[in-house]
C-alpha cells in the first residue's frame, strides 16, 4: 500500500559522480523553467509588462528659471514621470491622452508616451526636449478637439477660423467619412471617437444626437458655441451679396 504521497513527482537529484540520464534531465529542467517563471525571469532575462514597453518616448518641459503652462496631446498612451529629474506635480492633469500642467523656477515635468504628438500648446520659458533633442511646442498645432461617442448615432459639425486635420489623439480613428473643407468638418460617430488637431479659436459646434466633446481634454458644451457660421466664397467674379 503506498504512502501518502505516492504519485507525486520526487524531485530526483542526480548523486555527486554521476551524470542524470536522459529523463531525470528532462524532469530537471521543466522544474527550472517553471522556478524561472514564478520569479518573472525567462531566459536570464527579468520580464517586463507589454504596456512599460510600449510607452518608448519621453517628453520633457524644464523652466528656464520663469513660469510656463502647456497642453499636450498624443496618439497613444501617457503618463507622468520621473525622467529627467521631473517632480510628479498632482496639479498637472492628464485626461484621455492630453496633459495639462504648468511649472516654473526651475521645475520639470516629463511625460512617457507611445505614438505622435498630435498638438501642442505652449505659453512661458522652458525648454522643451523629446527623447533628449529639443523641439519647438510651435511646430505642432494648438488644439485638439475629440467627439466621444456614446452609443447613440449622433452627427456633428464645427468650425475653427484656422487650419484642421484629422487626428488619432484620445483614440481617435481616421474614418473617410468624415469631411473637411477649409475650416469646417462635418462628420459622424456612435461608439467610436473622432479627434481633430486645429490652429486658432473654435468658432461653432453643433451635434444631432448624443456625444461628449472635449478641447483640449476638457469637456465642453456644445451650446456655447452654437452660432452659425455663413461664408460667402468669390469665385473670381465680382459678385453683390445682402443677408439680414
Amino acid at each position: 500500500m503506498g504512502g501518502p504521497h505516492e504519485g507525486r513527482e520526487r524531485d530526483v537529484e542526480p548523486r555527486a559522480g554521476t551524470e542524470p540520464d536522459p529523463s531525470e534531465r528532462a524532469a530537471l529542467s521543466r522544474r527550472r523553467v517553471l522556478q524561472l517563471s514564478s520569479l518573472g525571469i525567462a531566459g536570464g532575462v527579468l520580464a517586463t509588462p507589454a504596456a512599460a514597453q510600449s510607452l518608448s518616448r519621453t517628453l520633457t518641459i524644464a523652466s528656464n528659471g520663469d513660469r510656463f503652462s502647456y497642453t499636450v496631446s498624443v496618439s497613444g498612451e501617457l503618463e507622468k514621470s520621473s525622467a529627467n529629474g521631473a517632480s510628479i506635480d498632482p496639479n498637472d492633469t492628464i485626461s484621455g491622452s492630453t496633459a495639462t500642467g504648468q511649472g516654473g523656477g526651475g521645475g520639470v515635468d516629463s511625460y512617457e508616451f507611445s505614438g505622435e504628438i498630435e498638438s501642442f500648446d505652449f505659453d512661458g520659458d522652458a525648454t522643451v526636449t523629446l527623447n533628449g533633442s529639443e523641439i519647438d511646442p510651435d511646430g505642432y498645432p494648438d488644439n485638439v478637439l475629440s467627439v466621444i461617442g456614446t452609443g447613440d448615432p449622433t452627427d456633428y459639425r464645427f468650425s475653427v477660423s484656422g487650419s484642421i486635420e484629422k487626428s488619432r489623439a484620445n483614440g481617435g480613428t481616421l474614418g473617410d467619412e468624415d469631411q473637411i473643407s477649409g475650416g469646417t468638418v462635418e462628420g459622424y460617430v456612435s461608439g467610436g471617437t473622432d479627434s481633430y488637431v486645429f490652429s486658432g479659436e473654435l468658432r461653432t459646434i453643433t451635434l444631432d444626437g448624443n456625444a461628449t466633446v472635449t478641447l483640449n481634454g476638457n469637456e465642453i458644451n456644445p451650446e456655447d458655441y452654437s452660432k452659425n457660421v455663413l461664408s460667402v466664397v468669390g469665385t473670381g467674379s465680382p459678385t453683390d451679396y445682402r443677408f439680414s
